[in-house]
């Protein structure tokens, strides 16, 4: 084997373990995590998110969330919502925080605190979209019970 077949594996070899510790990271976090790409399209979400909005079942990678509320309906406000929000983050170049509330498959209404991040190529052109999401619903009542 030549060197720089060695050299070639030891980057192989460290790129699938950056993977699999990113992947550990995503999964291990207790709030809803969406990587769209620079066109708006999902390109990963973690196990929080897929179940929250029921994509276990669906191919959600490369779709628009217009076209997820074809497929979940149930979800029509949050995404389309999403798309309107995720727009203005574009625009604004910036990272960005909002709430969001919507019904849940069990029909709880939920409300969740949503920090989304732009990211853009050297040239300025959009690459990706992280959107980082906590339910903040229980904290929301206790505030309303505490005031009332």
């Amino acid at each position: 084997m030549k060197n720089q077949d060695k050299v070639d594996d030891k980057i192989k070899q460290d790129l699938f373990d950056a993977i699999e510790k990113l992947e550990t990271l995503l999964e291990a976090f207790p709030d809803l995590i969406i990587f769209k790409d620079g066109r708006d399209r999902w390109i990963n979400a973690n196990q929080y998110a897929i179940t929250l909005f029921g994509l276990k079942e669906t191919d959600y990678i490369g779709k628009f969330s217009a076209e997820l509320v074809l497929v979940k309906p149930f979800f029509n406000e949050f995404f389309l919502s999403r798309y309107e929000e995720d727009q203005r983050i574009w625009e604004s170049r910036k990272l960005n925080r909002t709430e969001v509330s919507f019904s849940s498959q069990n029909g709880q209404y939920v409300t969740f605190d949503i920090i989304s991040k732009p990211i853009y190529h050297q040239d300025g052109s959009r690459k990706a979209l992280v959107i980082i999401g906590r339910d903040i619903t229980e904290k929301k009542e206790l505030k309303k019970t505490t005031i009332t």
